[in-house]
């Protein structure tokens, strides 16, 4: 069973022990948040993107305390328009559900499209429709877990290239 079918099921069957449950994860991610490193050239893949006139969003499975401490201390929160964290979804990823939260904060955007290292970044763009750029993928993994990738790079600095 996936971790969200047991966090419905918690909530569905035994609800009093929901906040318990989600402390583990929270207590994992408070100490890992103090080792967190930077993707190289992520702030200056950001900060271009931005100077394209790309609007950009962060959009994790992490909870708002460490998204916000984590994007402070690698300088990324001035080159973001958008964070969505779990705080703001109903579904973790593979769940397409933070795309639900950026379409409604962004109705106007024409196209979205999700980069990201993981398989869950990727089954969460196809369930939600959109394409994945993958950063550096184990293409076995995601072949296994039925991930389409619509381009593939290996630096971020690739990035503006893979969207043209």
């Amino acid at each position: 069973m996936r971790a969200r079918g047991v966090s419905d099921l918690v909530r569905r069957e035994a609800a009093h022990l929901e906040a318990e449950l989600l402390a583990i994860p929270v207590a994992h991610e408070r100490r890992a948040m103090a080792a967190a490193t930077l993707v190289p050239f992520a702030r200056e893949t950001v900060a271009a993107m931005k100077e394209l006139g790309f609007a950009t969003a962060i959009w994790t499975n992490n909870d708002r305390v460490v998204a916000d401490f984590v994007l402070a201390r690698f300088e990324l929160r001035p080159h973001l328009d958008l964070i969505v964290t779990r705080d703001e979804m109903r579904r973790l990823k593979p769940d397409p559900d933070g795309l639900r939260v950026v379409r409604e904060r962004w109705p106007e955007a024409e196209r979205i499209v999700v980069v990201g290292d993981s398989w869950v970044d990727g089954a969460a763009a196809l369930a939600g429709g959109v394409p994945f750029i993958a950063y550096r993928p184990d293409r076995a993994e995601m072949e296994q877990r039925g991930v389409v990738i619509a381009a593939e790079i290996h630096s971020l600095l690739d990035l503006p290239a893979a969207l043209a």
